[in-house]
């Protein structure tokens, strides 16, 4: 992510509006002053960072306060710091935060499920705040209400308005390859409002066809009675979390699907890759999508996807497309040293922790490392006699560099699939 100047002020703005329901509901009033003096206007609050992240802590935050204060409370923001300098916006609310969540205000929830009652979601702010450089933190008392500071890194209004230009550039071609894309069902499932609206407005397009849900049982619900194809899930969530929306998904599809495609399942969780990913692919996700996630990766995701099936001209041919595509039904045996017959088993076995790698690194999206992998495990079995699996991995290698998404999945599968199968036979090699 490369930090851009933006006008801080504007998305605080912006944010307020969409919460007007709610603060309306409350007569929640807003006091926003820059260094102590109240705003008008003209005036603009420069900072470094990504518009999508500051939006989305911006919200969290203002919509938890507006949350946790009195009916007709005031809610205060204070900007302060001076250009190319230290920035810092507090937020001023009226009510305490309650004793018993005040040390772990800040923790991520459980992966089972989240927290009932008042507690604060700032989780997801701090996570932002520290992507982007800055750092988060609150106090709270019942005398003076609760306070929640951010710190970010100021910049100034002309250079503000010369990085804005280049990321509308950015934004062009990025819309130009999601232009190309068919006619796409989309459903979004988080149990957070503001989460489920910026990765909405991410896809600002008539062609994209957007359904929404709260909870992993109103997603199984929905997805029951339509199809949709692909489905973002949060793991997260209250009366069913996204694992088991996930698990129930396949079984309706394999029990009821009557030939349809498989809807593509991607996870959204702040949890890190390496603690989930080989969960989720067993449980049936195609990708997985750490939190926050940007504009440029959820667009990505979908590309990815998405992409080559709308395609106006065939692609030329890769050799890749030499592999076989699916298990060959005799299998030969695989002639291998004697001298070496002590080391194949944990070498096997290696290849299998690879694998698992591998997935982790599928889901995660990360090509340049599958292409290393591919190329790692091409060398491998080729050095030890394993031509065949040596193809398959120079084939994932290959498909890495083109980002096909179903391409390296397929080949995964079917080098696992021979990798439990094999046959060897020791012979000795003068």
């Amino acid at each position: 992510m490369k930090p851009v100047g933006l006008d801080l002020l504007s998305i605080i703005r912006k944010v307020i509006f969409d919460l007007r329901s709610p603060a309306a509901a409350k007569a929640i009033k807003f006091n926003i002053l820059i260094n102590h003096r109240q705003v008008v206007d003209e005036d603009t609050f420069g900072v470094w960072g990504e518009e999508r992240l500051c939006y989305s802590i911006m919200a969290n935050l203002i919509k938890d306060a507006v949350e946790a204060s009195p009916a007709h409370g005031i809610l205060k923001i204070l900007l302060s710091g001076d250009e190319d300098g230290q920035a810092l916006i507090c937020i001023h609310s009226q009510s305490a935060v309650p004793a018993h969540i005040r040390s772990d205000f800040f923790e991520k929830y459980s992966i089972s499920g989240k927290a009932d009652g008042t507690r604060l979601a700032a989780d997801s702010a701090k996570l932002m705040a520290e992507t982007m450089g800055g750092k988060i933190s609150m106090s709270t008392c019942e005398e003076d209400g609760t306070t929640v500071t951010l710190e970010l890194k100021r910049t100034s209004a002309d250079r503000m308005s010369f990085l804005r230009s280049i990321a509308t550039i950015s934004d062009r071609n990025d819309q130009a390859d999601m232009e190309e894309l068919p006619l796409l069902k989309i459903l979004i499932v988080d149990d957070y409002e503001t989460n489920r609206v910026i990765l909405e407005r991410y896809l600002k397009d008539d062609k994209f066809n957007i359904e929404f849900a709260d909870n992993g049982q109103s997603a199984f619900e929905k997805f029951t009675k339509m199809k949709f194809n692909i489905i973002f899930l949060d793991m997260e969530m209250p009366v069913m979390n996204g694992m088991e929306a996930a698990l129930r998904m396949r079984h309706w599809e394999h029990e009821n699907s009557g030939g349809r495609d498989a809807t593509i399942l991607v996870a959204l969780s702040g949890h890190a890759a390496a603690e989930i990913g080989q969960i989720c692919l067993k449980a049936g996700f195609d990708a997985y999508l750490s939190k926050p996630v940007s504009k440029s990766q959820f667009r990505e995701t979908i590309l990815n996807f998405f992409a080559d099936k709308h395609k106006k001209t065939p692609e030329p041919k890769n050799h890749t497309s030499d592999i076989p595509g699916k298990f060959p039904a005799d299998i030969p045996d695989v002639e291998i040293d004697c001298d070496l017959q002590d080391l194949i088993p944990s070498f096997l076995s290696d290849k299998k922790a690879d694998l698992e790698s591998l997935g982790e690194m599928l889901m995660a999206n990360d090509y340049e490392q599958i292409q290393k992998m591919g190329h790692r495990l091409k060398g491998g079995f080729n050095m030890y006699g394993f031509k065949f699996l040596g193809d398959i991995s120079s084939a994932i290698e290959e498909t890495a560099k083109q980002k096909d998404y179903n391409g390296i999945k397929n080949k995964m599968a079917l080098l696992n699939e021979y990798l439990g199968q094999i046959r060897i036979k020791y012979v000795n090699v003068n």
